[in-house]
């Protein structure tokens, strides 16, 4: 483009040369053969602030355009594109000397840091906060699971844009004062709070370690594949902006994905991914959140690791000896039970039922262990009508709150008299269609595998079965639970546990 000002965007739109939004979105127009009836209809909206202009998604640009013919649209995206090139390109300048690194990283700017610099009001508007709050509100105090929540709370935002590890101790007595400002009980507690903060981002360091990895083929630790040739960091921005509005043509969605997948691949596996919706918001890659977002993480499934098969080729033939093996162990009635009605239906359901059956994970933390309604709902979780799964979620995500847990992806069947549908429940508000159970436990798991989110533990020894022996996928952070290895062994009459490719997990190195 020329002539057009890089420093717009910066505040109401104005370049430093004077150019106003008119003029500049005027100057994109009109490069684009726009007529004025087109701007026209973006004054009408009030989007012809550059701000408010590069924030339309693909609805707000059909809904402009629909007076128009649909080339309008095509052209009104390129716009919005070079917009937002335009505002990066901005933020960029307007912080000479500051390292790319650096401008991701505010954290480690604050000096002196102080109590405005966290918002607790909005920290706690969450799940967790509200059952903090009732907490308090209830007992006058907090206990140790709220005290040690709350903490955790702050030090996600704190830490949000840098390492854990830059949170020194100048900012424990800004975290103890801002907790003591809001429930004043804790004002005496500093020296308990000191030592939780210094527990927490232990913990927190080790987390982020766990999810900080790299994908490679050998214990040689090759590079994973980002094409036969190298793809300049410019062009994977650009894809990626274009992947923020653009939904189609289907053909153009899959080569901006696959043109920007080195981009992609780095920013999921710095993630420590608390909330995986963190990957589906605007900035990020919102077109996850769409119908086509099911097919892109597969081709990054496959692009990573290179699978020589999967659960709808091993699945059928695991049946007979997984089930020869449920017969020796099963000793309780509700598990013989499963096996009863599975005899009499022998669909997919039944035998995942049996599968979770076989395979409790034990402890998974010092005053929760999941019996077996756990294990199942971890895994496949029944409800009867597509109107009653948030309750269901609700009620799910309540009860593992109290044992500081979280509800991670996991299938949902929605099963009454007169029909069955699977779904891939993958985090609030994220559901994928799927026709079959097979495509639903293999939607999740995907999803898991490419975003480095976590399985949920109380079914973590199943999804681990499931990794380890359908896909054949092993990493240096897989929890060993011995009742995997026992039904492996059992399917394997003995013989060596390696099933097929080791993939090797690198740790990338903390910078402080």
């Amino acid at each position: 483009m020329e002539n057009i000002n890089p420093n717009v965007g910066a505040g109401a739109g104005a370049g430093s040369n004077g150019e106003s939004n008119e003029a500049v979105l005027k100057k994109l127009f009109d490069e684009r053969g726009l007529k004025d009836d087109v701007y026209q209809e973006i004054v009408k909206a009030q989007l012809n602030e550059l701000p408010v202009f590069s924030s339309m998604n693909e609805s707000d640009l059909q809904r402009v355009s629909a007076p128009f013919p649909l080339g309008v649209c095509v052209k009104l995206r390129e716009c919005v594109m070079e917009v937002k090139r335009l505002q990066k390109r901005q933020e960029t300048i307007s912080t000479p000397g500051c390292s790319k690194s650096r401008t991701k990283r505010p954290i480690d700017l604050v000096l002196i840091p102080n109590a405005e610099m966290i918002d607790l009001d909005n920290i706690l508007d969450c799940h967790n906060g509200y059952l903090i709050l009732e907490h308090y509100r209830v007992n006058g105090k907090l206990n140790k699971m709220t005290r040690t929540s709350l903490i955790k709370l702050i030090m996600d935002k704190v830490a949000a844009n840098g390492s854990v590890l830059e949170v020194k101790n100048s900012w424990y007595k800004i975290i103890h004062e801002v907790a003591s400002s809001k429930f004043p009980s804790e004002e005496r507690l500093y020296d308990i709070y000191e030592k939780l903060i210094s527990y927490t981002k232990y913990n927190m360091s080790k987390k982020k370690k766990r999810h900080n990895v790299q994908v490679n083929q050998t214990v040689e630790t090759p590079e994973v594949d980002d094409g036969d040739t190298h793809v300049d960091d410019s062009v994977m921005q650009e894809a990626k902006l274009w992947l923020q509005t653009g939904v189609e043509p289907k053909e153009e969605v899959l080569r901006q994905w696959e043109q920007c997948f080195p981009l992609r691949h780095s920013e999921f596996r710095a993630s420590t991914n608390e909330r995986v919706s963190s990957m589906f918001e605007e900035t990020s890659w919102p077109i996850l959140g769409k119908p086509i977002g099911l097919d892109l993480i597969k081709y990054d499934f496959d692009r990573i690791f290179k699978p020589t098969t999967n659960i709808f080729k091993k699945w059928p033939l695991s049946k007979p000896k997984i089930l020869e093996y449920a017969r020796k162990e099963f000793k309780n009635n509700r598990n013989k039970a499963l096996l009863t009605s599975y005899e009499t239906n022998r669909n997919d359901l039944g035998f995942a039922k049996i599968l979770s059956a076989l395979l409790p994970p034990g402890f998974v933390c010092k005053k929760f262990r999941p019996n077996a309604t756990h294990t199942e709902r971890g895994f496949v979780q029944i409800v009867t009508t597509m109107n009653s799964i948030n309750s269901e979620i609700q009620s799910y995500r309540t009860e593992m709150a109290t044992f500081g847990l979280t509800v991670q992806p996991h299938v949902i069947v929605i099963k009454n008299d007169e029909s069955i549908s699977f779904l891939a429940y993958i985090d609030d508000g994220k559901l994928y269609a799927t026709n079959s159970l097979l495509e639903a436990i293999d939607a999740v798991f995907k999803f898991t595998m490419v975003l480095q989110a976590r399985y949920p533990p109380e079914s973590k020894s199943v999804w681990i079965f499931i990794q380890k022996y359908y896909y054949e996928i092993q990493t240096d952070f897989d929890k060993d639970f011995t009742v995997c290895s026992n039904l492996i062994r059992y399917y394997t009459n003995l013989s060596s546990l390696i099933l097929g490719k080791k993939f090797r997990f690198i740790l990338f190195d903390v910078v402080l």
